[in-house]
């Protein structure tokens, strides 16, 4: 009485069994020959239909009593309700599903390569997953307000596959942040009317919209849709906010690679500058130590020669010869002084750049 909830003994003795009690009356002759065949049953498995019209699981377990001619006069035995357990057993296949499936897609977003190839892989998963007709992942440009799609699968029309960059209010992006909302319906949502154009388009008729969060900054919008009205449950709705979590945690930390990527490229830039800039100073210092050792005796022919040309010692072809010697002497001592100087300035104009 209890199980099938009737109030009554005889109300309960009154019932068609096989048409009140089985939802499916195959249920009930199978049950029979069973035990007309083998004389008892262990855990044989039906579905019942209490009388306020729920439909349960239960096991029964059961023998036949016969007479002396081995005619069956009456069945004998125990019904069990497991409708619970059969759902405690579902939730926990389902989680393994789940499980197993957040373990593919995180090896999956774990892979080197762009990173829109990486989302979209990742998205397949997600749509198949989660049972939806279509997903997308949107990056958010929060300087300027812009949403970019950067992967999307399961779109039929071309405007679907190849959507312009979004502009979005700066109300919404601050409802969104005070709300620090995960998931939300996207009817609830005061989408941009672009996005509603398009999902009418692709005949959308319900979307999720889970925030793709690091900290306290918005990345972006990880979207599925169905084409049919779907009522997406609780465990679903949380499944959604970890692959957005999981996603997130991608997009993160592929932007620090790119920041870590350019901050070590500047810095062998400036290394490569200091290491120029040193060996523009040795150089400048070997050319200042050669200057150095020729000024001398540089110094002291000028010297000579501008003595044999006072002196008027010498006939107009020597004195000729003594003029040449004078410039190119002159000429030599200039150039030493400028070679000297430039390698210098050069490392201080590197250093100052640095």
């Amino acid at each position: 009485m209890e199980i099938v909830g009737y109030e009554s003994r005889d109300e309960l003795l009154r019932a068609d069994i096989p048409a009140t009690l089985y939802v499916d009356a195959a249920d009930r002759e199978r049950l029979k020959r069973l035990l007309r065949e083998h004389g008892q049953v262990n855990d044989f498995e039906f579905q019942f239909r209490r009388r306020d019209g729920e439909i349960r699981t239960a096991h029964e377990s059961s023998f036949a009593t016969r007479d002396g001619s081995g005619a069956i006069t009456a069945y004998q035995g125990f019904v069990l309700d497991v409708t619970e357990r059969k759902h405690a057993e579902m939730e926990i296949r389902r989680r393994n599903r789940e499980l197993l499936a957040l373990n593919s897609i995180a090896e999956l977003l774990g892979e080197s390569g762009p990173l829109e190839d990486v989302l979209t892989r990742a998205l397949v998963k997600v749509t198949e997953l989660l049972v939806v007709d279509t997903g997308s992942l949107y990056l958010l440009d929060e300087p300027g307000k812009i949403l970019k799609r950067v992967a999307a699968v399961g779109h039929r029309s071309e405007e679907g596959r190849h959507v312009r960059p979004i502009e979005i209010s700066a109300s919404l992006l601050e409802q969104v942040r005070q709300a620090r909302a995960t998931v939300l319906s996207g009817s609830a949502l005061a989408a941009p009317d672009y996005l509603r154009g398009l999902q009418e388009k692709e005949g959308i008729k319900d979307t999720q919209v889970a925030i793709l969060w690091s900290k306290d900054r918005v990345l972006g919008a990880l979207v599925v849709g169905c084409r049919s009205r779907r009522e997406f449950s609780t465990a679903e709705l949380n499944l959604l906010a970890a692959l957005a979590n999981q996603i997130a945690a991608t997009i993160d930390k592929s932007v620090l690679l790119e920041e870590t990527r350019e901050a070590y490229e500047s810095l062998r830039c400036a290394q490569e500058q200091l290491l120029q800039s040193e060996k523009m100073a040795a150089v400048g210092q070997l050319i200042s130590g050669v200057a150095h050792e020729l000024n001398n005796p540089l110094t002291a022919i000028l010297g000579y020669s501008q003595l044999l040309k006072s002196e008027e010692l010498m006939n107009a072809r020597g004195a000729d010869y003594l003029e040449k010697l004078y410039k190119q002497a002159q000429r030599t001592l200039t150039s030493f002084k400028i070679s000297s100087a430039l390698p210098a300035s050069r490392s201080r104009s590197a250093r100052r750049r640095i």
